[in-house]
């Protein structure tokens, strides 16, 4: 047997046990904590009320969009609101219709297939990404270990789910199915917008156009359902959202310097600063090649907005993967710092972005998704 074949045989050793021991994981989590009990005729969960108290939230919605019409609560269109709260649900409407077959279910089985849903999706998220086969599997042990990914599951948030069309605009960049892919996560992630903004700066108009056309689509096809009144009903929601600050677990800069002692009055200043950095870094991702501006984009876009729960930088997952291909391995354990305590995540996030402009190899020449020249912009 050559020696390539020989390398090759390991690579397939150690994917294959990565993604068991992933998928095992990932049991064993819905296992554990979807456990419950009967105490004074109440069902109660290892987790207590964090269990699916996300998912509850929209399939709640969903069940409203079926029986009223709206997927909103009245009170979240008529004032303000601070998100987080029982039963709020404030994505856009084809996250919602997309969740009504959902709403058929008992609570407890819509929480056990929505986690297992989102499994699967993390699963093939990281198999499709495109870097060695080796790296897809320690990407994917990294993410399933995270406490970004445990809390985005226990919870039922919607973060874990969007890596794949993340991983699938990334396998696909520059391509109609990525666009499509792409469009599909703005919808539920309106921040990665940014990455719609760096297509235009780039002036890939054709890209840009399969993005805004498969946009203009979802909201075609979910308004059907939701009527002009649904998506009213969205900008109202949108509109009467208050952003957290210090004291809460959002954690954007502004928030978690407050939190460690920045007075508050300079929370307004720190996210101005914060989006013109982020800004800043997409323009200067134009110089290198477009993998790298790509997760550059996906990065700093998580930079330019006040509100970021901690878990939703389970996306960084995707430039760590590119990180690890490209130099290596060991930058995934910025997946297991995860753990560490939460004001840590706007350093995670930087560190990340930092190894993104400092660490990487050039790209490699043999890479199909990497453009010859890094050090132009594209034409």
């Amino acid at each position: 047997m050559s020696g390539a074949d020989n390398t090759r045989r390991d690579e397939l050793i150690v994917a294959g046990f990565g993604f068991a021991f992933g998928l095992v994981w990932l049991l064993g989590i819905l296992y554990v904590f979807s456990q419950r009990e009967v105490i004074e005729g109440q069902v109660q969960y290892v987790m207590g009320d964090h269990w699916r108290y996300d998912i509850e939230a929209y399939v709640r919605a969903a069940g409203r969009l079926v029986d009223d019409g709206s997927l909103y609560l009245a009170e979240q269109i008529e004032a303000p609101y601070v998100p987080g709260g029982k039963d709020y649900y404030h994505y856009s409407p084809p996250l919602g219709v997309s969740l009504v077959p959902l709403s058929g279910l008992d609570e407890h089985s819509a929480s056990v297939v929505w986690f297992a849903l989102k499994s699967l999706a993390l699963f093939a998220a990281c198999l499709l990404m495109p870097v060695r086969l080796p790296v897809r599997a320690l990407t994917f042990v990294g993410v399933a270990v995270s406490f970004w990914a445990m809390r985005d599951l226990v919870l039922g948030n919607v973060g874990v789910l969007l890596v794949l069309p993340m991983a699938l605009a990334w396998r696909w960049l520059d391509r109609p199915l990525g666009s499509v892919a792409l469009a599909l996560t703005i919808s539920v992630r309106p921040s990665t917008g940014a990455l719609l903004l760096w297509q235009l700066l780039r002036r890939r108009w054709r890209v840009a156009a399969w993005t805004i056309g498969a946009g203009i689509a979802l909201i075609v096809l979910s308004g059907l359902v939701v009527g002009i009144d649904g998506y009213r009903d969205y900008v109202s929601v949108l509109g009467n959202m208050v952003t957290p600050g210090a004291g809460s677990e959002n954690r954007d800069l502004g928030s978690t310097l407050v939190s460690l002692g920045l007075d508050e009055s300079w929370i307004g200043l720190v996210r101005l600063s914060s989006i013109a950095l982020g800004v800043v870094l997409i323009l200067l991702g134009l110089r290198r090649d477009r993998e790298l501006g790509f997760m550059i984009t996906l990065a700093a876009s998580m930079l330019m907005v006040p509100l970021m729960w901690e878990y939703y930088l389970i996306m960084l997952a995707l430039p760590l993967a590119l990180l690890a291909d490209r130099w290596r391995p060991l930058v995934l354990l910025v997946l297991v710092l995860s753990w560490t305590p939460s004001f840590f995540a706007p350093v995670l996030l930087l560190l990340t972005l930092a190894l993104l402009f400092v660490l990487p190899a050039p790209p490699r020449p043999d890479s199909p998704l990497t453009e010859p020249s890094a050090g132009a912009l594209p034409a």
